[in-house]
């Protein structure tokens, strides 16, 4: 199962969010979930690649994928096991992320998203799931 997470580059509540994901994510890893895909970008990204991380030493199965809106994209070995570019080499640039994170929630089973204000692109992330049939756990509630 792979597990897509979205959410605002900046957090305004980072331990209840970081406490939310260790408690939600060996939910899922219970679930069956072993694959998290992370866009890279912003505090949301980070926490939750770091506690995917932390997760892998009960479940070492797991991977904590990067994908990448750049073929060029630096990458942090302590948060991620791995990078995976998506077909977006005819993509302009302005739309790689965009069209990154539409390949992530394409491919995810599951979606966990912090959308705590309407003035961002992980609304639409958030939405364009939904639309596409996901299941979405939304930060602070536990499922959608």
């Amino acid at each position: 199962m792979i597990v897509a997470f979205c959410g605002h580059r900046t957090l305004h509540d980072a331990r209840a969010v970081r406490a939310w994901l260790e408690e939600l994510l060996p939910q899922l890893i219970a679930e069956g979930a072993d694959t998290f895909y992370v866009g890279g970008k912003g505090a949301f990204d980070s926490v939750a690649a770091a506690v995917a991380m932390q997760c892998k030493a009960q479940h070492p199965h797991i991977r904590v994928t990067l994908v990448q809106a750049y073929i060029n994209q630096m990458r942090s070995p302590d948060l991620h096991d791995d990078t995976l570019y998506p077909p977006l080499e005819s993509v302009p640039p302005r739309f790689a992320i965009v069209r990154r994170n539409e390949y992530m929630l394409r491919a995810a089973d599951v979606v966990v998203a912090y959308v705590v204000h309407s003035a961002s692109n992980s609304v639409r992330n958030r939405d364009f799931a939904w639309r596409l049939g996901k299941r979405v756990i939304c930060y602070p509630q536990t499922a959608a």
